[in-house]
């Protein structure tokens, strides 16, 4: 009799959570496509995801290039911005080797954005998306 009282206490508690959660209200995020590369010229970003917490780096310059930080090694490269769609050429590191688990998380970072087709702030946050889906989440270096 106890067990099925427990039970039916951990069911009604769990129902209510669910409850409780469903009616917090959804908080919308403003999105503001990125028109052109001179939107984010002389700026700098930390990736906050999908690997927050490595200082990996991404920044802008007047020349139309990116550079940053990958955790292990410096970048840099071409990019092209219109209308929301991103173009990343060749990049190019400086070649510290690092352990194992560096430069493997250098190896995913440059690949992703490699094949990053589109970009976009969410807030202040810049977004860069690929084909699959794939997120690079960056917040403004201040």
């Amino acid at each position: 009799m106890r067990k099925k009282i427990m039970i039916l206490m951990v069911l009604m508690f769990s129902v209510l959570s669910l409850q409780s959660m469903a009616a917090q209200p959804i908080k919308e995020v403003e999105k503001t496509i990125v028109l052109a590369y001179q939107d984010l010229v002389r700026k700098e970003y930390k990736m906050i995801s999908p690997f927050g917490g490595n200082k990996i780096t991404l920044g802008f310059d007047v020349q139309n290039r990116i550079y940053g930080y990958t955790g292990l090694n410096r970048f840099w490269g071409q990019a092209e911005i219109e209308n929301g769609k991103v173009k990343v050429g060749e990049v190019f590191t400086t070649e510290n080797k690092g352990v194992q688990e560096q430069r493997i998380l250098q190896v995913k970072y440059l690949t992703i954005l490699k094949d990053v087709e589109s970009i976009h702030f969410e807030g202040e946050n810049l977004v860069l998306t690929t084909p699959f889906q794939e997120k690079l989440v960056f917040q403004p270096i201040l």
